[in-house]
């Protein structure tokens, strides 16, 4: 089995957690036509719709940051295990360090992109709602 056999199985496999973990908690809020309407937001439940779409989009960006760091995890993995059977050669061990910097950029940048969105929006909805 090739190494690029193994890195597709695990992004595979890890991609595949992801979406159960998701139908598991969508079930939860779907698994009847009680639960689908009170999540559409029908007065009768007493909750507002705008409420349930931020804890979707909430859910969502969980999610998404989970993959992204799954992606990381691998990204990781596969440039250590390069650098490790360099064996020696420089331009094989150069571009092992350079997966794992390039990983670890985006990292920051993803994270970057949170932090300055969460912080825009909390300002947002503090001004909206006092």
């Amino acid at each position: 089995m090739s190494i690029r056999q193994k890195i597709s199985g695990i992004i595979t496999a890890s991609t595949l957690t992801f979406i159960y973990a998701s139908n598991v908690f969508a079930a939860d809020n779907f698994g009847s036509a009680g639960r689908l309407l009170k999540n559409t937001g029908r007065a009768a439940y007493g909750r507002e719709a705008t409420q349930n779409f931020a804890e979707r989009v909430g859910q969502l960006i969980g999610i998404a940051l989970g993959l992204f760091g799954t992606i990381f995890f691998v990204l990781v993995l596969y440039g250590g295990y390069k650098w490790m059977v360099a064996r020696g050669d420089a331009t094989e061990s150069k571009k092992g360090k350079e997966i794992i910097t390039d990983a670890v950029i985006g990292l920051i940048i993803v994270l970057a992109a949170y932090i300055i969105s969460n912080f825009v929006v909390d300002k947002i909805t503090g001004a909206v709602n006092p």
